[in-house]
């Protein structure tokens, strides 16, 4: 999975393979044995491969280094459940950090949520569903943070409901009427994607689209130029329930 991400990065930064640095064994066992927990395989993968250091690859204001891992486990502080697994800090107000929800595991995967730091005792409330999957995840940042950056021209995109229900459009298939309309304008899509994370390109432009754990959708447009974003904009407006 991780080695999936850099090669697929390498198209666009062919020195970023050299720029990743993965985690010791040593330390991978170690944040086993602090958080009394078995690793899901695309996480373990991850440290093994760019635990150490994720290259250029930034997510402002978070630390995914497995030294930070070490760190949150070793200072003893009040955690969540054990069954949620800390896997990155979020370094800036509001501290709303990263976790594996290892309830949902397969034994390869979890799902991603996110949980408000800082507080005096843990409540449900304060768990935000993230992601379906930690390969998701990292998908994501690698494609909208690195590749997309290359696009001088981006927007987002999000569903109207009122919209939807005007032109008797479903929102639960804004995904699937997103891709197939891609396809047509002539983008690619990338080994990457999951059924719920869909990654597009072209030589001038890149899509982005993600059902969100709540039922939601959010989707992200780049292109080379302001012309053909806002051409491909209107497009996909006229055609899904995206506004």
């Amino acid at each position: 999975m991780t080695q999936a991400t850099i090669d697929f990065l390498r198209k666009y930064d062919p020195d970023y393979p050299r720029k990743v640095h993965g985690a010791s064994r040593h330390d991978i066992e170690r944040v086993k044995s602090l958080s009394g927990q078995s690793l899901p395989a695309a996480y373990e993968d991850f440290l093994s491969t760019m635990g150490r250091s994720m290259g250029d690859l930034k997510v402002p204001q978070t630390n995914f280094s497995i030294d930070r891992v070490i760190e949150f486990y070793s200072q003893g502080a009040q955690l969540p459940p054990p069954h949620y697994l800390f896997i990155a800090a979020h370094e800036q107000d509001p501290y709303i950090d990263y976790y594996l929800d290892l309830r949902t595991s397969n034994g390869s995967d979890s799902e991603v949520v996110r949980i408000t730091s800082e507080v005096e005792e843990f409540k449900s409330q304060y768990v935000h569903p993230l992601f379906l999957s930690f390969q998701d995840l990292i998908f994501t940042f690698a494609f909208t943070l690195k590749r997309m950056s290359y696009l001088a021209h981006r927007t987002q995109l999000i569903p109207s409901p009122p919209k939807a229900q005007k032109q008797g459009l479903e929102l639960a298939d804004t995904l699937s009427t997103l891709e197939a309309l891609a396809l047509r304008m002539g983008f690619q899509k990338l080994l990457l994607t999951s059924s719920r994370c869909l990654m597009l390109e072209r030589q001038d432009a890149a899509l982005y689209g993600r059902a969100t754990p709540q039922g939601g959708v959010h989707a992200e447009l780049a292109a080379s130029t302001e012309s053909e974003k806002n051409r491909l904009r209107e497009i996909i407006c006229d055609h899904t329930a995206l506004v």
